[in-house]
C-alpha cells in the first residue's frame, strides 16, 4: 500500500486491516519525513487556539467539497497533489482535513443514538418556519386602517418579509424566575391561616379553660355564677360536698368556723378576698390523754379559685356548747392522716406520704442548707483525694485565619469530620486536613504560621518537657514560616523522623512534601506504605536537628536546597537546580481553572454546623462536570470511595477512567484504612468480583509478572465486566507503555484481535515490569518516519 496523506490518516485512526496497518508503520518507521508529519498532525489537532478554515472559503485547489471528496477517496488522481500540498504547506487546512477524518471514523465506526423525540422536531422544522414566514406577512395594521388609507396603501410598494422587523424575543413566563418581592404576602396570609388553625384546635380541646397553662397565662377566671355554683355544690349538707376520712378520736383536730376563732385573731376581723389563710400553722395543738405528745393539724390547702369580690364577712359569736361547723376541703386534695413526730427527726415536706418515694427529685428538699459542707460519706459525692489536680483544660494549638478556605478537623468522639470556622481556636484532638484545591492557613501558639495546600493532612502536637510544639505530618505539602522573629522552632515529626527545625532568619520559609510511597504487588492493609518527605529551603535558612541513637545531628539547609527524609539514615542537604513549580509559583495558580470555579461551590456547601460527607456526597452528583470531580476528590479524602468505583463500570466515562484509577490509587497507598475504605466500597459494588479489582490496584513486580500476573491481566482484557477490562488495561499500558489499539469498551468482535496480540507478547515474554523512574513509552512505537514529501 502506498503511504499518502490518507493512508496516514487511516493509520492514526486505527481503520486499516492488520496487514495494511503492518506495512504503514514500517514505512512510517523507515522514513523521518513520515515520523515528523504525524507529531505534526497530532499536535495541530491539539491546538485549541489554531484558527479553521472558512465555510465560504474558495481557495486555489482546495474548499468543503474538495475535502469532502478527498476524504471519500473520489477526488480525481490529478488534484490530489496539489491538495496535499496546500494540507503540508497551512496547519489551519492539515488539522481541518486530520479532524474531520478522525470525526467521520468516530462517527461511520458506531452509529449515534439520537433521540425519537429530536428526530421529531428537527423534521418538523422546515413546517415551523413557514408557518413564522406566514405569520410575519400578516400585516394586522392595515386592516385595522379606514378605506381611504387602504386605498393610498395600495400604491405603496410592498415590503418583503426578509426585510420586516420582528419584535424583540422575549422570556416564556416558565422560565423566568419569580419575583421575590411578591412572596412575602403569600407567606403571611400563610401563617395567620395557621395561627387561626391553631387557635381553633386549641379552644375545641379546652386548653383556654380556667386552670390550664394557657388560660392562667392569659388571665382567664371564672365568671360569678360559676364561682356561685362551686360554693354552692360544696357547701354542708350538698350531696356534692367533699367527705372527710373517718380519723380517731384523739386526732380529730376542733373545726375552723371563721378566721376570728383562730388563736391571735381578733373579734370581727375581715378577711382579705383571694388570700389564703396558713390553717396548719394557726390551728391549736390538741394533747392526748396517754403520752402527752402533741398532735399537729394537718395541711388544709385550699382550692386555686379566685373568689367573688364582696364585703368581708364578720363572724358572730357561737351559742354556748354549739360546735363550729367544718370548713370544706376541696375534693381533690387527699387528707394525710398526722404522723406523730420523734424526737430529732427531720419533718418530712408537706407533699410527701409516708411510706411512699417521691415521685420527682425536686420535690426533697437537701439535706443540708446552702453554703453549708457537705456531709462525708454521702451517695454520689467524690471524696476529696489530696493532692489530686483537678482535670487540665486543652492546649490550644492556634487559630484558622483564612477566609473562604475549608479545613477539616477529625472528631474522635463521633468519628466524623468537621469543618473548622474561621478564626475558629484549634486542638491536639484529632488530625486536620485540606481539601483538593484549598489552602487554608493556620497561625500557630508557638509563633509560626502554616499554609497546607490541597490534600495536605496532619496532627497539632502540644509541647512536651524539653521539645516545642509541632506538627506530624502524614501527607500532602506544608510551607511553614515565622510570623514576626528569627529563632522560632517547631517539632516535625514525618514517618520515622522527628526532630526539631529552627527557622535561621525571619524571612526563612520551608516547604515539605510528605509522600506515601506504596510497594507494588503488597497488600497495603498489611504493609502500610513507605513515607518519603523532602524539605525544601525556598528562602532564608533552616536548621534541622534530630537526635539518632542517642546522639544529635544537626543539618543546614540553605535556599535552593533540599533534604530527603526517608528510610534510609539522615543524610546532607543537597542542592537542586530548580524548585519544584509549587514552591515558586503563586498557590492560586497551581490550581486548575476548572477547580477554581468548582471551589466556591464546595466551600458554600459545607456548613459549620452539618456533617461534611453528607454535604459532599450531595455534590458528587452535581449537574456540572466540574463540581462533581472536585466533590467525589474531596469525599476520596475522607475515605468515601462509592462515587469513585461506580465510574469503573460506565463506558460513557471512558475519558475520566485514568484520573479515577490514580485516585483510587492514591487512597490504598495513604494508610491501611483508606485502603480498607476502597476495598469496602469495591465489595459493595461489584461483589464477587472485587477481590481481582482490588488486587489491580497494587500493581504489579517483574518476578509477578513472570509467575502468572500477566497472563491473569491479559485474561481480564476479555471479561464480561467493564470493570475489570477496564483495571488490566490500564495496568498493562502503565507496565509497556503499549495500547495495542485495545479499547475496553468495545465489543466483543472488535476486542479479539487486540486481545490475540496481547496473548501473543505474553507467549514471548514480551510483558515486563517497568523498573521505577522510567518513563511510560508512547501508545505507538514513535519510529523516524517518512523519507520524502508525499
Amino acid at each position: 500500500m502506498r503511504l499518502t496523506l490518507r493512508t496516514m490518516l487511516a493509520y492514526m485512526d486505527g481503520i486499516l486491516e492488520p496487514d495494511d496497518a503492518d506495512d504503514i508503520g514500517r514505512k512510517i518507521k523507515d522514513s523521518e519525513f513520515a515520523t515528523g508529519l504525524m507529531h505534526r498532525i497530532r499536535d495541530v489537532m491539539r491546538r485549541l487556539r489554531l484558527a479553521a478554515p472558512g465555510v465560504a472559503e474558495r481557495g486555489p485547489g482546495i474548499d468543503s467539497n474538495t475535502v469532502a471528496e478527498y476524504l471519500d477517496n473520489t477526488l480525481h488522481d490529478d488534484r490530489v497533489a496539489d491538495f496535499e500540498k496546500v494540507c503540508l504547506d497551512s496547519d489551519v487546512h492539515l488539522a481541518e482535513v486530520a479532524s474531520c477524518h478522525q470525526v467521520l471514523t468516530l462517527v461511520l465506526g458506531e452509529a449515534a443514538e439520537i433521540d425519537p423525540g429530536a428526530r421529531q422536531r428537527m423534521y418538523g422544522i422546515p413546517e415551523v418556519a413557514r408557518r413564522m414566514e406566514a405569520i410575519d406577512d400578516e400585516t394586522p395594521a392595515a386592516a385595522e386602517q379606514p378605506a381611504a388609507t387602504a386605498t393610498v396603501a395600495e400604491t405603496k410598494p410592498t415590503v418583503s418579509a426578509a426585510h420586516k422587523r420582528r419584535d424583540k424575543p422575549t422570556v416564556p413566563d416558565y422560565l423566568r424566575e419569580p419575583d421575590k418581592r411578591r412572596r412575602w404576602p403569600a407567606r403571611v396570609g400563610a401563617m395567620v391561616l395557621v395561627a387561626c388553625l391553631a387557635m381553633v384546635v386549641l379552644i375545641a380541646l379546652g386548653q383556654f379553660n380556667p386552670g390550664t397553662p394557657l388560660g392562667n397565662l392569659l388571665g382567664v377566671g371564672p365568671s360569678g355564677a360559676e364561682v356561685a355554683a362551686t360554693e354552692k355544690d360544696q357547701a354542708p349538707g350538698s350531696p356534692l360536698a367533699p367527705r372527710i376520712p373517718d380519723l380517731p378520736p384523739a386526732a380529730v383536730p376542733p373545726a375552723v368556723a371563721s378566721p376570728t376563732d383562730l388563736p391571735g385573731a381578733e373579734q370581727g376581723a375581715a378577711v382579705e378576698p383571694g388570700k389564703a389563710t396558713d390553717v396548719a400553722s394557726t390551728a391549736p395543738t390538741v394533747k392526748t390523754p396517754d403520752d402527752g405528745t402533741s398532735l399537729k393539724q394537718p395541711e388544709v390547702v385550699q382550692p386555686p379559685v379566685e373568689p367573688v369580690a364582696a364585703e368581708p364577712a364578720v363572724a358572730e359569736p357561737l351559742p354556748p356548747g354549739t360546735e363550729p361547723p367544718v370548713a370544706p376541703m376541696p375534693q381533690d386534695v387527699a387528707v394525710n392522716p398526722p404522723v406523730p413526730k420523734t424526737p430529732g427527726a427531720e419533718p418530712l415536706p408537706p407533699s410527701v406520704v409516708p411510706g411512699e418515694m417521691p415521685t420527682e427529685p425536686s420535690l426533697v428538699e437537701p439535706a443540708t442548707e446552702p453554703g453549708e459542707p457537705e456531709p462525708e460519706g454521702v451517695a454520689g459525692t467524690e471524696p476529696a483525694v489530696p493532692g489530686k489536680q483537678p482535670p487540665v483544660p486543652p492546649v490550644r494549638m492556634g487559630r484558622l485565619m483564612t477566609e473562604g478556605q475549608v479545613l477539616l478537623s477529625f472528631d474522635t468522639m463521633a468519628g466524623v469530620w468537621q469543618r473548622v470556622a474561621t478564626k475558629g481556636i484549634l486542638y491536639p484532638n484529632g488530625a486536620l486536613l485540606a481539601l483538593p484545591t484549598f489552602h487554608p492557613e493556620v497561625s500557630l501558639s508557638s509563633g509560626v504560621n502554616m499554609q497546607m495546600l490541597g490534600g495536605a493532612k496532619l496532627e497539632l502536637l502540644p509541647a512536651e518537657a524539653e521539645v516545642p510544639s509541632g506538627i506530624k505530618v502524614f501527607c500532602g505539602r506544608v510551607f511553614l514560616m515565622p510570623l514576626a522573629e528569627a529563632g522560632k522552632q517547631v517539632r516535625l515529626v514525618i514517618g520515622g523522623h522527628q526532630g526539631v527545625l529552627a527557622f535561621a532568619d525571619a524571612e526563612s520559609i520551608m516547604a515539605v512534601d510528605v509522600v506515601p510511597v506504596h510497594l507494588p504487588g503488597t497488600n497495603p492493609e498489611e504493609e502500610p506504605a513507605l513515607i518519603v518527605a523532602e524539605l525544601y529551603a525556598r528562602s532564608g535558612g533552616l536548621v534541622w536537628t534530630e537526635q539518632i541513637g542517642g546522639q544529635v545531628k544537626t543539618v543546614r539547609i540553605e535556599p535552593q536546597q533540599r533534604l530527603v527524609l526517608d528510610e534510609q539514615p539522615l543524610g546532607e542537604a543537597v542542592a537542586v537546580e530548580t524548585l519544584p513549580a509549587w514552591i515558586t509559583a503563586d498557590v492560586s495558580e497551581t490550581v486548575s481553572l476548572l477547580d477554581r470555579r468548582a471551589a466556591p461551590v464546595i466551600e458554600q456547601a459545607l456548613p459549620v454546623d452539618r456533617s461534611v460527607n453528607l454535604s459532599l456526597r450531595e455534590l458528587a452528583d452535581h449537574r456540572k462536570e466540574e463540581v462533581r470531580w472536585l466533590a467525589q476528590r474531596c469525599l476520596a479524602e475522607v475515605d468515601y470511595f462509592s462515587p469513585m468505583v461506580v465510574v469503573l463500570n460506565d463506558a460513557s466515562r471512558k475519558l475520566d477512567w485514568p484520573d479515577y484509577i490514580e485516585q483510587l490509587r492514591a487512597g490504598i497507598a495513604r494508610d491501611p484504612k483508606s485502603a480498607a475504605a476502597v476495598r469496602t466500597a469495591l465489595e459493595k459494588q461489584y461483589g464477587q468480583t472485587a477481590p481481582e479489582l482490588y488486587r489491580m490496584l497494587w500493581g504489579y513486580t517483574q518476578d509477578g509478572l513472570k509467575a502468572g500476573d500477566a497472563g491473569d491481566l491479559v485474561g481480564y482484557l476479555d471479561s464480561d465486566n467493564l470493570a475489570l477490562r477496564v483495571l488490566s488495561f490500564w495496568n498493562l499500558k502503565d507496565i509497556t507503555g503499549l495500547g495495542l489499539f485495545y479499547r475496553p469498551e468495545f465489543t466483543a468482535a472488535k476486542r479479539k484481535q487486540p486481545v490475540q496480540k496481547w496473548k501473543d507478547r505474553v507467549g514471548s515474554g514480551e510483558i515486563w515490569a517497568k523498573p521505577p523512574g522510567v518513563h511510560k513509552l508512547p501508545e505507538e512505537p514513535s519510529a523516524p518516519e517518512l523519507e520524502s514529501p508525499l
